[in-house]
């Protein structure tokens, strides 16, 4: 269990030789405000550039005939790459196609086809073409929300509203990171904070997500009949 928004920034205020605050949350302390502030840009800026596997979520979404677009999850930040699939059907999703292939698609005069595509349309969901009937979508996605509730475990949310708010995120990297912005916002010189930041952020994030064994001598693979797959013989007639 990470430690509570008001640790983080006592712990920031400490190492930085700054007034330890007791509360900070609905306090009219100047520094305590500008901390506050700063706390939750740093976890805005965290969640919204790395899709880090503690703010990964499943979108479940049925789709119909009747509807055209559909709504983001509230906490939607960005989709993973080919992570969308028709679970219905088995299928993965063709996309998210550029404004140039989904126009193709619509004006195509030949419509006969299995797979469905999709992009992203006024903030929403589309699908082409429309289901004849009912099908499950889901999608992996980067949530905004990277904090916790401290007084509704499982409630998440996209900012800190009280002390005993609990961060998802790595809680020592939004130390640093709380320091580098504290100290920037202040005017001084950050260059051994951006540093100790820079230094435990390509840690973390290299560390987030588990790694393939890569090979140097890869097998090549094909679905179609070809020297892989065709068995030795004679084929003279």
């Amino acid at each position: 269990m990470s430690n509570t928004a008001l640790w983080i920034i006592q712990q920031a205020c400490g190492e930085l030789g700054l007034p330890t605050p007791t509360a900070v949350t609905g306090t009219t302390e100047e520094t305590n405000i500008q901390m506050l502030a700063l706390l939750n840009s740093a976890g805005y800026d965290l969640a919204s550039n790395y899709a880090w596997e503690e703010l990964l979520r499943t979108q479940l979404l049925p789709i119909n005939a009747t509807d055209v677009l559909y709504a983001l999850p509230p906490d939607y930040n960005y989709y993973l790459d080919s992570t969308g699939w028709d679970r219905t059907n088995r299928w993965p999703l063709l996309g998210p196609v550029t404004a140039q292939e989904w126009q193709a698609l619509v004006a195509a005069k030949v419509q006969a086809v299995s797979r469905t595509y999709y992009r992203l349309n006024q903030k929403k969901l589309e699908f082409w073409p429309q289901p004849v009937q009912d099908r499950d979508i889901a999608l992996e996605y980067s949530s905004l929300y990277w904090v916790e509730d401290g007084n509704a475990p499982g409630t998440y949310k996209a900012n800190i509203t009280q002390d005993a708010d609990i961060p998802v995120l790595n809680e020592w990297l939004l130390v640093k990171l709380l320091k580098l912005k504290t100290w920037a916002a202040k005017g001084f010189d950050t260059t051994t904070l951006a540093a100790e930041f820079q230094n435990m952020f390509l840690s973390l994030s290299a560390k987030s997500k588990g790694s393939r064994t890569l090979s140097l001598a890869p097998k090549t693979g094909t679905v179609f009949i070809g020297v892989q797959n065709v068995p030795e013989g004679n084929w003279v007639r």
